[in-house]
């Protein structure tokens, strides 16, 4: 294994060469590093490869070697995003398969109103908070005040992160917490890297309980035991807000009954096309966000006198503010697709290579029979599991659009005027459809889970195993048989259910 990075003395790799994106997009510019002496490029984080200038490097590698991406977040938008620049992507799996398959941690995620109107700060192009000119309209220990009462009402005794907008708003929350006996620590870029692996160092010995910084811990954070994440700056980035929301929830071996908590602080400004929560990230109860209206549209603004002396603008109005649990995470969490990415696509698979060496399979004139019968047996299953998700997919879409909305909608409209059997009808509907969505989460989490020891553990190199395993697929597919008959009986009711109310739920599947 080879390194290179600015970091250490670069050195290359007999059978591989771990690199940083900027080292590999500057040595493939300068003709150091060249194309032709690799075969494959593996993409860690690699969202982080969108740039016009590592997107190049990366291309040049394209005509000969195969080159596969990995990340949380495959977009930033719908142009940015790995599918537009990279390619067809192989295979997903959302944070609630994740939760399910006890990759990650149950997830709870919280929302709290501040009522304070930021919409006198000044903004990068980013759309960032410019940090003094925040100072001057926020008071930043009145809100570290609520963050902490939030946290002894809600974590106490937790380990995890505090996200500012800001280097001294991060000082004044790490101030505040400190001064009620949290220890907590803040860490900037300021920060010398002695004191940074001082303060690790106590962090994850547990003499620490919370950090304080800016953007420092967002990603490649890496501490199983953190379990809280508060987020005081609010962001319109899907990619950074699912960052920081996952560094909590890594599975704890020593704690199976360990829960990711995320809270959001929300704030007012009319310049805001959106705000994205962890909570829209990780939706599982879409009533909550139907109902609650923490869409991520703008939120609408009074008009407020700014005072004459231009003090920073404290938080009188946190006395109406609550706090709303949209998650409960009890029925895990489903990732919210932000960036449009097409759930309907073709996966692309990765054959086996057409030479295989055969010399210690016996019978030989056996194995490739047996062969093509487990493939052609694969490939049908696999074909049940994705008309299953496509199924799943085209209501997801519809709960997304205006028919779920018209369902809710309907229903409180004749509530209030007074008509309870008609409002009771659109309930019932309603709550069908969420029911049969939540019911084909299910079929398709136990798909896979029966799939995954069939089509994924299979000994080439011995004849037996492979009829074992032809076997044993051909019950699969007989039993996926079923499975799918059922999602597709539970698909036409909820077909049905729109047609009644005039919705074609196809028409934006074609």
């Amino acid at each position: 294994m080879g390194t290179i990075s600015s970091l250490r003395k670069p050195r290359e790799g007999l059978h591989a060469t771990v690199i940083t994106y900027d080292s590999f997009r500057s040595r493939v510019e300068k003709g150091t590093l060249q194309p032709h002496d690799y075969d494959v490029v593996i993409l860690d984080e690699a969202h982080k490869g969108l740039s016009d200038r590592r997107l190049a490097a990366i291309d040049q590698f394209r005509e000969h070697a195969l080159i596969l991406g990995f990340t949380a977040t495959p977009g930033y938008t719908k142009e940015k995003h790995l599918k537009e620049k990279l390619g067809p992507e192989i295979h997903r799996i959302t944070l609630n398969e994740a939760v399910n398959m006890e990759m990650l941690c149950p997830i709870s995620a919280y929302t709290y109103d501040t009522g304070v109107d930021l919409s006198a700060v000044r903004r990068n192009s980013t759309g960032t908070y410019e940090e003094d000119s925040l100072e001057g309209k926020l008071d930043f220990h009145a809100l570290a005040e609520v963050a902490y009462e939030k946290y002894i009402e809600n974590f106490n005794g937790m380990q995890g992160y505090i996200f500012c907008g800001g280097i001294k708003q991060a000082e004044a929350t790490a101030e505040v917490f400190s001064s009620h006996g949290v220890s907590c620590a803040v860490v900037s870029e300021k920060t010398p890297q002695k004191e940074r692996d001082r303060i690790w160092t106590d962090f994850t010995s547990g003499k620490i309980a919370l950090l304080s910084n800016v953007d420092l811990f967002t990603q490649g954070t890496d501490y199983d035991a953190a379990e809280v994440s508060i987020h005081l700056s609010e962001t319109e980035s899907v990619v950074r807000e699912q960052q920081r929301g996952g560094r909590v929830l890594r599975r704890l071996r020593s704690n199976p009954y360990k829960r990711g908590h995320i809270l959001n602080f929300l704030y007012r400004d009319k310049r805001r096309k959106k705000t994205v929560t962890f909570a829209q990230i990780a939706e599982t109860d879409p009533i909550e966000l139907l109902r609650s209206g923490r869409a991520i549209e703008p939120q609408e603004v009074e008009p407020q006198q700014t005072p004459e002396n231009d003090e920073a603008t404290g938080l009188e109005e946190r006395e109406e503010a609550t706090t709303e649990i949209v998650l409960d995470g009890a029925g895990h969490a489903e990732l919210i697709d932000q960036v449009n990415v097409d759930p309907t696509q073709d996966t692309v698979e990765i054959t086996e290579p057409e030479e295989r060496e055969q010399e210690e399979l016996k019978p030989e004139d056996e194995l490739p029979t047996l062969e093509q019968q487990i493939n052609d047996t694969h490939e049908e299953v696999v074909d049940l599991i994705t008309e299953v998700e496509e199924m799943r997919a085209i209501l997801i879409r519809a709960r997304e659009n205006s028919f779920i909305e018209y369902l809710v909608s309907e229903e409180e409209r004749f509530t209030i005027e007074g008509d309870a059997d008609t409002a009771q009808m659109y309930r019932t509907d309603f709550d069908r459809m969420i029911d049969i969505i939540r019911l084909l989460d299910t079929t398709i989490n136990t798909l896979y889970k029966s799939a995954e020891p069939v089509l994924v553990h299979v000994d080439i190199n011995n004849a037996a195993a492979l009829e074992k395993n032809l076997q044993s697929s051909l019950q699969l597919y007989k039993e996926f048989i079923e499975y799918k008959e059922s999602a597709a009986d539970l698909f036409e009711e909820a077909i049905d259910i729109g047609q009644f109310y005039e919705f074609d739920l196809l028409e934006d599947s074609v």
